[in-house]
């Protein structure tokens, strides 16, 4: 089961004055996510615009951004209730070319969830590491 992830975390948020080399800035974000029942995620992301550099012969800055998350939720699957948390980390490069355009990206994501079955009197830990490579077709 998949708890956390999914395609909006590929693209960057962008500063609100705009992309520009050297720009560093932190994001908060909460999102409500269902993956089999209702989780929250709270993210907490820094960025940096590094360097222009080629991608594909586009020119573009690389966007490095570091994140720490926390995952929380509870609901119940086949009758059962159960509850989750935990925290993560995503590390990723983007790159953004000179005209806007996503050009693409790496993706690390780690999680350590806890999944909790009161009825069970137990606890499942869960380890999510994923590792994505987003290319931009010509």
């Amino acid at each position: 089961m998949q708890i956390v992830g999914g395609f909006r975390n590929f693209y960057p948020r962008m500063p609100t004055g705009g992309l520009t080399l050297g720009a560093d800035w932190t994001d908060t974000t909460t999102t409500k996510d269902r993956a089999g029942i209702d989780v929250t995620i709270k993210a907490i992301s820094h960025a940096r615009a590094t360097t222009w550099e080629q991608r594909n012969t586009t020119r573009c800055l690389r966007i490095e951004v570091s994140s720490a998350y926390t995952v929380a939720g509870s609901g119940d699957q086949g009758g059962q209730p159960l509850d989750v948390s935990g925290t993560g980390t995503r590390i990723s490069l983007q790159f953004i070319a000179i005209d806007g355009r996503y050009l693409g990206g790496e993706v690390r994501d780690s999680s350590s969830i806890t999944v909790g079955l009161p009825l069970q009197g137990m606890t499942v830990p869960v380890r999510q590491i994923s590792n994505s490579t987003i290319t931009v077709l010509p």
